[in-house]
């Protein structure tokens, strides 16, 4: 396809266009080959915070997850996983590679905190009881769905876009 070069009023979105894979060039803010990205950055321009979700908080999503807050672009909304709040917290404030998370971390029967944001919390065992409300993205983070059928309940249940870690 043609490149094209998005207008210079953007370039302040220039870190979120590059974590969607946008390349930065000398001659211009952001530059892909392709009209679904254009799209993507439109998107994430007309809505300033992108609100997710993540299904599994295993080793991959509490990494995702630790990766995320620190990006004022974008907030986790809702976790689920099969393991409950007490475990998962500790999980994330205490992780053998990564070490201690320096963050305040609380938890209830549905939610964890973190520096006190509130974080939805579900266990739902099955994909399609998974109740998201509106979101932008979930993140698919449990290993246990890879087909594109099961990941289109992340749709059903409010999600507009999933994407799938492997």
């Amino acid at each position: 396809g043609k490149e094209f070069i998005i207008p210079e009023q953007v370039k302040k979105y220039e870190t979120i266009g590059l974590e969607l894979g946008f390349r930065h060039v000398e001659s211009g803010p952001l530059v892909r080959s392709s009209y679904k990205a254009q799209k993507h950055l439109t998107w994430v321009i007309m809505n300033e915070t992108i609100q997710i979700g993540i299904n599994g908080f295993g080793r991959i999503g509490r990494t995702l997850f630790r990766l995320l807050i620190n990006n004022p672009k974008i907030k986790v909304v809702a976790i689920n996983d099969i393991s409950d709040t007490k475990i998962l917290s500790h999980l994330l404030k205490y992780d053998s590679i990564h070490g201690v998370l320096d963050e305040k971390i609380e938890f209830s029967e549905s939610s964890i905190s973190l520096n006190n944001q509130v974080i939805r919390f579900s266990s739902c065992k099955r994909i399609e009881a998974i109740n998201w409300g509106e979101l932008d993205f979930v993140i698919e983070c449990s290993g246990k769905y890879k087909t594109k059928k099961t990941l289109e309940n992340h749709i059903r249940n409010g999600a507009s876009k999933v994407i799938l870690s492997v």
